[in-house]
């Protein structure tokens, strides 16, 4: 008997290498000489390995010793001769080498495996073949598994129960995140290292994160299946959280949670009780821990913890997210959503939220409904009588009220209020809106024959552009037949255009009837002069003629007037001030430099999402960074509330072809901004959850349909608080400005048939959502390159707020309102959290662009009380979630 060099343990005469160590013996000749393995012994050495020891595989590996075999192969110790350091090889049993299906499972190992790249993980190098004998190289572990060390130990210490607790359930996170279940963990399969680290291993078994039934669920070791999986009912990563529960079950109390002696016992333990608790079986065990041990045994899925994310969030001392961000690596969405403890909110302090916003948003209302430019313009008819009152005009200019389609709206002037800007530069401009006349705001409708279908999604600043929103100018104007009429809101005619038919009346009028047309305009031949025409005709006449003089409500003010006809039927007709343009006669409305300077940079924003964020979006997914299940959610969320604005508010036709070629002019318009939307996310989110995770706390748990979860509550309570109190002041300064004689008008676009159903919310939700993100993007980009938080919400207040400085409306006040709102914006991204960003975003955008009033006897009362209600009910929805709403942890 002599003692081993290197660990100096007795050794038999007769061996040649060291059965604790694998040290080869000194006088040897068949010894290692090329590298000294390390000091630690593997747990134990069978001598009926396939190979001799010493021998060199793949000319690189030398066998040192077996360290285990089972059903899934042999592993061996090994040293790599090419790098000097010591290996684990994993070999396919020699009776299923050969067989199609375990090679290929075998490969999908090596594939899954290295996947995960984590601490706490075992690492597989690659995949080798020896004599027709594929085998695996991953990291030589010098330490023994857990479940020989409860063997020798029974139950360990909690402390050392909670690390290993802690470094398991991360490594299982850290399975999850790459979209895989382990389906085999038991402690068997949970290395210690030498220094006592846990190490998860055996790939072997591992597949994709989808619901898996039959024979191929039952895969694993019975023991430690879950009860679905032992059944064949599915597997799914609540299945891996099962297993966990035996592991911490036998860590923390050293026996087993089911002990059963077959797999029919095992079943039967399943369906008539629950485990003992572990505070029954061993004493000293945290409350906590045995909480989240019960959890992750419930007989129901459903019952069980979302992810091993949240049962590590749940483990009693530290902070797994703290840990993850000092260790410098980035925490996956799971851990993100499951850190933060609960975040509920004390009754008072949500209650203050809640009237705040409240009386915020009353106080909104008011202003927007003394502001806003719809609530200005005297409004004696209502849309229902506008139209008819367009339809007997239609008829007593001799085009009956033939079968076919028609659309109307009721929109802004923006040509009339660009006139007024540039020609009357005094505070006291818009006061004739007052008096109705110019009219700022007029009723459009259309009539044709035929079917009124816009194929085409223009500009338009009178409303939304989307494929099949038609417009007084989209379709053109040019079906034989078709009318289009303009009335102000007092039902006077201000534009009227039609094409004659295609065969002339027999009884067609030998003169037109101009003074039908002035009589319809509210105005007297007598008090104006004829005038030689000045404008040719938008449509095909024989006969023009024009007047000009003063309107009758405005004395101050010059019209003039251009009519035409063909064969003494008109077909054209206009009235305003002097120098103005036909409302149908051009492409696009003007514009402020403002909207089209924030356009511009827009544009540049999405073309940024779709380059630069392919880039990093393609860098984080191949490090395994990327929230790919998040960003298809929100791409998802935004596409759906796109399409089902569009469902609700455009004008479909009952024909095929014209219907097809709308949705897939939709359809691609959708897909883009959602590819944007989804770029921009894979590409930045990452960085957000590495830098600042606790602000996708909420975030991540939304996405997660954690709708009750008592931090998307708070999240959402704040952000629209914040998002009423941004707007409320913007309008603050608008009115304070018009009170000092300043000349501002707060405009609001918005379209009377877009308000009368639920799409307009849904279309500014998704609208919302979109220059969220591209305004989140902006600030990420910012904040990645200048690496200063205060410095990143300067510059992004700075470029989002220059154009309303450079080019709108009432500069100062314009520029004031916006940097004051994207600065309690950025802070509220940076303080609070994305969630709260976004929902601050939608409570603006609703209140910017939706008419709202407390009149409740106007005839948009419909659409306002919606917005209100709306806004409402998310106050009160955050208000119950945060203050009663499931906690996230046991």
């Amino acid at each position: 008997m002599s003692a081993c060099p290197s660990c100096e343990k007795p050794v038999g005469d007769d061996c040649r290498f060291c059965p604790s160590c694998g040290t080869a013996i000194e006088g040897d000749p068949a010894s290692t000489a090329a590298y000294t393995p390390a000091p630690k012994a593997p747990i134990w050495v069978p001598s009926d390995g396939r190979f001799a020891l010493g021998e060199v595989i793949a000319e690189r590996f030398r066998i040192v010793a077996i360290l285990g075999k089972g059903g899934m192969g042999e592993v061996f110790r090994a040293d790599d001769l090419t790098l000097g350091q010591p290996v684990a090889l994993k070999f396919l049993p020699t009776n299923v080498a050969c067989e199609p299906d375990r090679l290929a499972r075998f490969r999908h190992e090596v594939a899954a495996a290295r996947r995960v790249s984590h601490p706490n993980v075992c690492r597989v190098y690659d995949i080798a073949d020896h004599d027709g004998q594929p085998f695996l190289a991953m990291e030589y572990i010098d330490g023994e598994d857990l479940s020989s060390l409860l063997l020798r130990v029974g139950r360990l210490p909690e402390e050392k129960g909670l690390q290993i607790a802690r470094e398991l359930c991360s490594a299982l996170a850290a399975v999850h995140a790459q979209g895989l279940l382990h389906r085999d963990l038991k402690p068997a399969n949970v290395m210690l290292d030498g220094r006592g680290r846990v190490r998860l291993t055996d790939f072997g078994l591992a597949i994709g994160a989808r619901r898996v039934a039959g024979v191929e669920a039952r895969a694993g070791t019975p023991l430690y299946m879950a009860p679905e999986q032992l059944s064949g009912r599915g597997v799914n990563e609540q299945s891996d959280l099962f297993a966990l529960g035996l592991v911490l079950y036998e860590l923390f109390t050293g026996r087993r949670a089911f002990p059963a002696t077959d797999v029919g016992e095992l079943a039967r333990r399943y369906e008539e009780a629950a485990p003992a608790h572990p505070s029954s079986v061993a004493g000293g065990i945290h409350p906590d821990v045995e909480r989240l041990i019960l959890r992750c045994l419930a007989h129901d899925p459903a019952d069980r913890p979302r992810s091993a994310a949240e049962v590590l969030a749940g483990l009693p001392g530290g902070d797994p997210l703290a840990a993850a961000i000092a260790a410098g690596e980035t925490p996956s969405p799971k851990l993100v959503a499951a850190a933060g403890g609960a975040g509920r909110l004390s009754g008072r302090i949500a209650a203050a939220l809640l009237a705040s916003t409240l009386i915020v948003l009353l106080i909104d209302t008011a202003l927007n409904d003394w502001a806003s430019l719809f609530r200005r313009v005297p409004q004696d008819l209502s849309p229902r009588e506008l139209d008819l009152r367009a339809r007997n005009l239609t008829k007593q200019f001799g085009y009956g009220d033939t079968p076919g389609d028609r659309a109307q709206g009721i929109v802004t002037d923006d040509e009339m209020m660009q006139l007024l800007r540039d020609n009357d530069p005094t505070p006291h401009r818009w006061e004739g809106i007052d008096r109705g006349w110019p009219a700022a705001m007029y009723y459009w409708r259309r009539q044709r024959p035929t079917r009124l279908t816009q194929r085409l999604a223009p500009n338009d600043a009178t409303g939304w552009s989307m494929p099949g929103r038609v417009t007084p100018r989209n379709p053109p104007v040019r079906e034989p037949g078709e009318t289009c009429v303009f009335l102000d809101l007092a039902g006077r005619l201000i534009e009227f255009r039609a094409i004659s038919p295609r065969i002339v009346p027999e009884n067609a009028p030998a003169r037109a009837p101009w003074d039908q047309l002035l009589e319809a305009a509210g105005l007297e031949s007598a008090h104006l002069t004829p005038v030689p025409p000045r404008r040719v005709p938008p449509v095909f006449a024989d006969e023009t003629t024009a007047w000009e003089g003063i309107h009758p409500d405005r004395p101050d003010l010059s019209i003039r007037i251009e009519a035409a006809a063909f064969r003494g039927q008109p077909v054209y007709f206009h009235m305003g001030l002097t120098g103005t343009r036909d409302r149908t006669t051009f492409d696009a409305s003007p514009v402020e430099t403002a909207d089209l300077l924030q356009d511009i940079l827009y544009g540049i924003l999405g073309f940024a999402a779709l380059t630069a964020g392919a880039y990093l979006a393609w860098r984080n997914r191949r490090v395994g960074r990327a929230d790919r299940s998040g960003a298809f959610r929100l791409a998802g969320a935004f596409a759906i509330a796109t399409l089902l604005g569009w469902l609700f508010t455009a004008k479909h036709v009952a024909h095929l072809g014209d219907e097809s070629a709308m949705l897939a002019g939709m359809l691609g318009r959708t897909f883009l901004d959602a590819l944007t939307v989804w770029l921009a996310y894979l590409a930045l989110e990452p960085f957000v959850r590495r830098r600042t995770p606790w602000g996708m706390i909420g975030w991540n748990r939304l996405l997660q349909g954690r709708w009750f979860d008592p931090r998307v509550g708070r999240d959402v309570l704040i952000g629209l608080l914040a998002g009423v109190v941004g707007e409320g002041i913007a309008l603050a300064l608008t009115v304070a400005a018009r009170g000092l004689g300043y000349p501002t008008e707060f405009r609001i676009v918005w379209d009377a048939p877009f308000t009368e159903g639920p799409g307009i919310l849904l279309t500014l939700t998704g609208y919302s959502l979109l220059t969220g993100i591209r305004e989140f993007f902006l600030f990420m980009l910012i904040r990645l390159a200048c690496r200063r938080d205060w410095l990143a919400v300067l510059l992004s207040v700075a470029i989002l707020s220059a154009p309303m400085f450079v080019g709108a409306e009432a500069p100062m006040v314009k520029g004031l309102a916006a940097v004051a709102f994207y600065s309690l914006a950025f802070v509220l991204l940076f303080r609070v959290g994305v969630l709260a960003f976004l929902t601050c975003k939608l409570a603006s955008t609703l209140i910017v662009n939706m008419p709202m009033a407390l009149d409740l006897s106007v005839w948009y009362s419909i659409p306002s009380t919606a917005t209100l209600l709306l806004l409402t009910a998310l106050a009160i929805y955050g208000f119950v979630v945060a203050t009663r709403g499931r906690e996230v942890a046991a």
